[in-house]
């Protein structure tokens, strides 16, 4: 999560006129409002504490780009956040940490990018790399995610005991 506002901080000071809004609670909240204090950057990043689902959406409609900062640790290697899906559902880009699952997805269909978590330089590499393709991006999210529904899933899963109960492999 450092990374993340690091990398806004030097986003801001190339020019960059970024915002960062924390949406919900976690253990780094008020870590991240003491350096957000200490490096004077009460205008550019918020801190909206839990809100009701709908409020929530509302802020990632509103968005330019979803940033996941995931950690790198071995969890963060085999699963990812709901939120890369609603990112995808409102055409949302995606920054993500390049930890193996969100990385595999971002390259997979092409609606993001990368930053290594650890380098606050890296992440503002990788913005300003891709500010003007952004609206691509999300859209190869959107269309990738209209993948992901029973019709499409169902059909799969029923080829798949095709297979597995002729004895094909």
């Amino acid at each position: 999560m450092d990374a993340g506002i690091w990398g806004l901080i030097l986003l801001v000071d190339g020019g960059v006129g970024a915002t960062l809004y924390l949406v919900g609670e976690g253990f780094y909240r008020r870590r991240l409002e003491g350096l957000v204090s200490e490096l004077g950057l009460g205008d550019r990043v918020h801190f909206t504490g839990w809100l009701p689902f709908r409020e929530a959406m509302g802020y990632i409609k509103a968005s330019d780009l979803g940033v996941i900062p995931i950690a790198d640790f071995p969890e963060a290697h085999i699963s990812f956040p709901n939120k890369i899906q609603q990112y995808m559902y409102f055409s949302k880009p995606l920054i993500v940490a390049e930890v193996r699952s969100l990385s595999r997805i971002v390259r997979e269909c092409g609606c993001g990018f990368t930053y290594r978590p650890e380098d606050p330089s890296s992440f503002k590499r990788a913005v300003m790399e891709h500010l003007s393709g952004l609206e691509e991006l999300g859209a190869n999210g959107r269309r990738y995610l209209e993948g992901f529904n029973w019709a499409h899933s169902s059909r799969n899963l029923l080829n798949l005991y095709r297979k597995v109960s002729n004895g094909d492999s």
